[in-house]
């Protein structure tokens, strides 16, 4: 049988079988050079700096090792496998996991598993208070509350125009996710043709969220019923974390802009002069500050 002949369905469950005994030996091997103590599975590589910020600030001082896996799906798979392990291979392996739109669906059970509350550990990155203590830290705004206060007001509203522009890709993820339908390669990198980020005027550009993210809907699915859950969810906590850790970066880049031309607007009363490093400010470096995921000193020591 050639490849082209497998049905799609069972080539994507040989893929799963494969993938779960990849993540499996790799837990295995960790575990021959780690014998005692606790190994913390993730998802991403991109992930680590985050997590062993937050791992230090709700534990301080546990010793463990940090296993990535690859994507949720993985980390999902290896959770599986474990339950079904009869080798106690599961003791002192503890996973953490993204919400996302699908939250631990698909999860044979959920011991030793911590979802985050919010979409992805993005959305812990980008608030107020961050933004806040991210212009003291990266621009010279230190002693200067009242300036950082305005400028933490426009980030605002540029954040939740970005994010109503950003609604209908969302939703458009949250419809496949909730169908099963693997989007995992569709989904754009860059935003560019959804919205432009513009201090003080960030705005949708036109565009249809079916088109850049195309995918078929049976005619007997209710639609209605998932754009109704969709819209009960916050934005800024529920959306996409990507698409939002875009935004802020390229955000505060075009705040860079501004301070190096300060006849241009916001910075026009700061002294000259001042260095601004705001290419530092790392989703590592800010998981030092932002709020903690609630309860996740708990579960990783009990």
């Amino acid at each position: 049988m050639t490849s082209e002949s497998i049905d799609p369905y069972i080539a994507m469950q040989i893929a799963a079988r494969e993938q779960s005994s990849v993540i499996k030996i790799k837990l295995l091997n960790m575990r021959s050079m780690y014998p005692e103590g606790l190994i913390i599975a993730i998802e991403g590589e991109d992930d680590k700096s985050v997590y062993a910020r937050w791992i230090d600030r709700a534990a301080h001082g546990l010793r463990y090792e940090m296993l990535t896996c690859g994507g949720k799906r993985p980390a999902r798979q290896l959770k599986n496998s474990l339950a079904a392990d009869t080798n106690d291979l599961s003791d002192q392996v503890k996973i953490i996991v993204d919400r996302d739109f699908d939250d631990l669906s698909g999860f044979i059970n959920a011991d030793n598993v911590f979802m985050l509350e919010r979409y992805s550990f993005e959305n812990f990155l980008i608030n107020t208070e961050v933004v806040e203590r991210a212009l003291a830290i990266a621009f010279p705004c230190n002693g200067l509350p009242q300036l950082r206060e305005q400028i933490s007001n426009i980030f605002d509203v540029d954040f939740q125009n970005f994010l109503m522009a950003t609604r209908g890709l969302n939703e458009r993820i949250y419809i496949a996710r909730r169908l099963g339908i693997n989007i995992d390669g569709a989904i754009p990198k860059s935003l560019d043709a959804v919205v432009e980020i513009v201090l003080e005027d960030t705005k949708s550009q036109d565009h249809d969220p079916s088109e850049i993210l195309p995918f078929d809907i049976d005619s007997d699915v209710d639609i209605d019923l998932i754009k109704n859950e969709f819209a009960q969810l916050d934005p800024t906590t529920r959306y996409r974390g990507k698409f939002s850790w875009k935004f802020f970066t390229k955000w505060f880049d075009r705040l860079a802009h501004e301070y190096r031309h300060p006849q241009i607007g916001t910075f026009a009363a700061v002294p000259a002069g001042g260095r601004i490093n705001h290419n530092e400010l790392t989703m590592g470096a800010i998981a030092g500050f932002c709020p903690l995921p609630e309860g996740l000193g708990v579960f990783l020591l009990n």
